[in-house]
């Protein structure tokens, strides 16, 4: 964060003191805070953004009478329960499309020790890293399940050495809405 000189430049501001009354409600709507030392930090809503609550997918409901101030959500806190073993990756490929997951998309996943067969995983199959569903047959052999009908599945027993990485948690998308003229 910018020290109080750098935000008086920043923002034109001739006094300390009128740099100092910003910052004051900077922090009281939380989007800076100090930390130990006294510097400014990011706060909790420096990174939300608004939330005004659910909408309906299906039967339209009525709308609220008189508007409010929608409250905020920081999506950092609301997909990442474990920073240290958080990964964001970018999908290549279409192996994933039946499971609502397509090239270009990136997924949020989460170290793992387990394994946790049935969810989407990103695994290394020979070094080279891929998302699957983990599945175990009837054998009790495991592989990774393609979920596409135009790719494969993988087995360990032919040849591929698997290992689990990371239990994907969030799929994020850019919505780009086809338009009809």
């Amino acid at each position: 964060m910018p020290s109080f000189s750098e935000i008086q430049n920043l923002t034109h501001y001739r006094s300390k003191g009128g740099v100092a009354k910003l910052v004051d409600k900077l922090q009281s709507q939380n989007f800076m805070r100090r930390d130990r030392d006294g510097k400014l930090i990011p706060g909790y809503s420096f990174f939300s953004i608004p939330f005004p609550g659910t909408v309906q997918a299906g039967f339209p409901s009525p709308a609220d009478e008189g508007y409010t101030e929608p409250s905020r959500i920081d999506l950092y806190d609301f997909l990442v329960k474990h920073p240290k073993d958080t990964f964001l990756h970018q999908v290549s490929g279409d192996s994933m499309t039946e499971a609502g997951i397509y090239d270009g998309d990136l997924v949020l996943s989460e170290r793992t020790n387990d394994l946790p067969i049935g969810k989407i995983v990103i695994a290394s199959v020979n070094g080279n890293c891929t998302v699957k569903r983990l599945r175990r047959n009837a054998d009790q052999q495991i592989y990774l399940q393609a979920e596409s009908a135009d790719h494969d599945d993988i087995y360990s027993d032919e040849g591929h050495l698997i290992e689990v990485l990371a239990v994907v948690k969030s799929v994020i998308r850019r919505f780009e809405p086809i338009t009809n003229k």
